[in-house]
């Protein structure tokens, strides 16, 4: 088949998912051309007029939502938890138009990947008027299930229309989301359009009701088990700086870790009853990297070693799973995140809530542990389970078995069959 691959981000984001994702499809004989936005920058600029416009239109959205806040007595901040990525529906952030002038082929399957500042319902419906061939939607965040939201954390409202959003004060149903919705629904009723995800993914986008049950298909997100792989730990440690003395080195780590869905909070609160179950010996010989974007000095928050290291390259990610006893991943509401299946490809076992990929990759035992989602006792019983077993051969067969998983579940070659049957149903 021919398929159009098409992303608002490059190839490279996210650790090459686009390259690996094109090299699943490329696995099993497809022909795969990719667009992103760069093309819009380069030969698609906006006039002026349009510009004006755009900007216009986005200031009375964002009028109209603090407008509705004073009336009803609502702060004029952002909702802590949930932002509306997405004001309006009607107008995706690119026009159309420009991807599909580059568009010169006829194309048998098209497949979005990252949808920000680029592609929505809109978009989707023009590209099937244009090529007439199926879309597969694979779902690195919850926007194409809501009414534009990236992340609905505790809002239930996406499982009957949105409408009555925090955002506007939850106090009118036809509100912006609740159009949102509608607008959404109408067009993936109308074209063939399906629905990629994860169990955690695919159990909330059958709650949206904005896709029939039988256009929710499993597929995960692709790992090159070829890069992501275990190195030398004591390299490793040396690389980092990490000191021979440290019996258990902890990683943590997101682009936005203080970020409230990322789950800081439930972090400190679950290493701080980890850090109380231990001895002032044994605590000396504990270290956590930090890893993303963090302005803060984190060590004030932990009476363990703490070491940050900002933003890494995609082999000095690897280098830090590898360094690490375990990765956690307190994420409270997230599609993935990707860097737990990166840490299990790396044999890295992962402590995490019961959100996300965590779901599908970690199999309590097998390759970390889940805890039940909020409880920071649990999350600091499964730190606890880590740290008891390193140094054992049960250690050694936890990492063992948390590559083997990860190459059966996410590996480029697992999600390249995971792909071809859902093609084959098509």
């Amino acid at each position: 088949m021919r398929i159009l691959l098409i992303s608002s981000q490059p190839k490279s984001h996210s650790a090459n998912l686009g390259e690996d994702l094109m090299e699943a499809l490329r696995l099993n004989g497809h022909d795969v051309d990719f667009i992103h936005h760069s093309f819009y920058n380069v030969t698609h600029k906006l006039s002026f007029f349009e510009r004006l416009r755009r900007s216009l239109r986005k200031k009375k959205s964002r009028l109209n939502i603090k407008f509705k806040r004073f009336l009803h007595r609502y702060p004029f901040t952002p909702n802590d938890d949930i932002k509306l990525v997405n004001i309006d529906e009607r107008h995706p952030m690119i026009d159309a138009k420009g991807l599909l002038s580059k568009i010169q082929y006829k194309y048998d399957l098209v497949i979005s990947l990252f949808c920000e500042d680029m592609i929505n319902s809109n978009t989707f419906e023009r590209l099937y008027k244009k090529l007439s061939c199926p879309i597969l939607i694979y779902a690195v965040d919850m926007a194409p299930i809501t009414g534009g939201c990236f992340y609905f954390m505790h809002c239930t409202n996406y499982q009957s229309g949105c409408g009555n959003c925090p955002i506007y004060g939850g106090i009118y149903k036809r509100d912006q989301t609740h159009l949102n919705w509608l607008h959404k629904r109408r067009i993936f009723n109308s074209i063939p359009c399906y629905f990629l995800g994860n169990s955690w993914m695919l159990a909330h986008a059958q709650k949206s009701n904005l896709f029939a049950p039988e256009r929710l298909k499993y597929a995960l997100m692709p790992i090159n088990e070829n890069l992501f792989k275990p190195v030398d730990r004591v390299e490793a440690r040396k690389t980092l700086n990490i000191g021979t003395e440290k019996r258990f080195v902890i990683f943590a780590g997101a682009s936005m870790i203080l970020e409230k869905r990322k789950g800081f909070a439930e972090l400190r609160q679950s290493l701080k009853i980890f850090s109380d179950s231990l001895t002032t010996e044994e605590k000396s010989n504990v270290v956590i990297i930090f890893a993303g974007n963090i302005n803060n000095d984190l060590q004030s928050f932990f009476d363990i070693d703490v070491i940050q290291t900002g933003f890494l390259s995609t082999n000095q990610l690897i280098t830090a799973y590898s360094a690490a006893d375990v990765f956690l991943s307190p994420s409270l509401g997230d599609a993935g995140p990707t860097m737990v299946n990166q840490s299990v490809m790396c044999g890295t076992p992962v402590v995490a809530f019961s959100t996300g990929i965590a779901i599908d990759i970690i199999e309590n035992g097998g390759a970390g542990y889940v805890a039940k989602m909020k409880d920071v006792e649990d999350f600091a019983r499964g730190i606890r389970y880590i740290y008891d077993i390193v140094g054992t051969s049960g250690y050694r067969e936890l990492r063992e078995n948390s590559r083997k998983i990860a190459e059966e579940k996410c590996s480029i070659r697992a999600v390249s069959a995971q792909i071809d049957t859902i093609i084959k149903e098509l």
